[in-house]
């Protein structure tokens, strides 16, 4: 008798106890699916925030969250990604539009100017504002060549020196024009590198063009042998850079300072980037003793 009673207590006591499982399990699921409905309804971005007694239930809110967390990467990823593609139009609306607005300026002023000197030095200006426009659409256009997919290097053993000492020569007008005289120091035999002609060739005349642009009066271009490889630096004096400044010198559009890149689109040193990657190099910047230095390493063919 006495038995049959302890054993109905233990079974009543059972049963209670697994309504309350059920009742906190019901309740903890609730709670999930009430997250995870203000997740969906975007009313909140944060993971779950639950006390679940339940293992199951505890990996499956896990998982959850792991999804969550991979979601939410995805969609700041998505707005900064929107975010730069608006910055990158406002940037080529507004480079594009300063040329042409003084071209325009310039062909009106000489329309409606009678003396001929006049007229000629205002069509020599929109001249020279038209010939920079059409060099920023050559730069926006390679910089989206050089993004996509279709622009596919292709690598062979090439005489670095020789190359370099081509390019120098081909920017004689452009040193003289900015009275640089370069420093330079080349070996005096072939340097031999992994890489594609016209893409080192586009990869020197912008450093090149870059270090003339930004100097205030020294440059000074150097290869070497280093390690496995080979490293071209080329060296301009400047302003102080801070290290802030030289972690963005690579990126799209970026301007040091207003002074310093005028009438430039800031792409010259993002396509060198692009172009040493495609061929498997490295490029870096380096500030040292008032002289700002780009970097670039590219491997010899016998470790390509």
């Amino acid at each position: 008798m006495r038995s049959d009673i302890f054993i109905e207590i233990i079974l009543s006591l059972a049963t209670a106890f697994l309504i309350l499982k059920l009742v906190g399990l019901y309740v903890q699921i609730h709670r999930i699916t009430k997250q995870l409905d203000d997740f969906i309804s975007e009313r909140t971005h944060k993971i779950l925030d639950v006390s679940l007694s339940d293992p199951f239930l505890e990996s499956m809110a896990a998982n959850i969250n792991r999804s969550i967390y991979l979601q939410e990467k995805m969609r700041i990823n998505e707005v900064q990604r929107e975010r730069a593609i608006r910055d990158d139009i406002a940037n080529i609306s507004h480079d594009l539009r300063t040329p042409l607005t003084a071209m325009i300026g310039y062909l009106s002023l000489s329309k409606e100017e009678k003396d001929f000197l006049q007229k000629s030095l205002y069509i020599d200006i929109a001249l020279q504002k038209a010939m920079s426009l059409q060099s920023l659409v050559d730069n926006f256009f390679e910089m989206s060549y050089v993004d996509s997919d279709a622009c596919q290097i292709q690598l062979t053993s090439l005489d670095l020196n020789k190359i370099i000492r081509d390019e120098l020569l081909a920017s004689y007008c452009a040193f003289e024009k900015h009275s640089i005289t370069p420093l330079i120091e080349l070996p005096e035999y072939p340097v031999m590198v992994l890489g594609n002609e016209l893409a080192i060739e586009r990869m020197i005349q912008n450093l090149i063009a870059n270090a003339i642009s930004y100097s205030t009066g020294e440059i000074a271009v150097c290869l070497q042998i280093k390690g496995e490889g080979a490293e071209l630096i080329v060296r301009n004096s400047a302003p102080f850079i801070s290290e802030q400044e030289r972690e963005k010198i690579f990126d799209r559009f970026y301007r040091a300072s207003t002074e310093r890149t005028s009438g430039h689109a800031g792409l010259g040193l993002y396509i060198v980037k692009q172009l040493v990657l495609k061929q498997g190099g490295i490029v870096r910047s380096d500030y040292k003793d008032g002289m700002f230095a780009i970097i670039v390493y590219l491997q010899s063919p016998d470790n390509g």
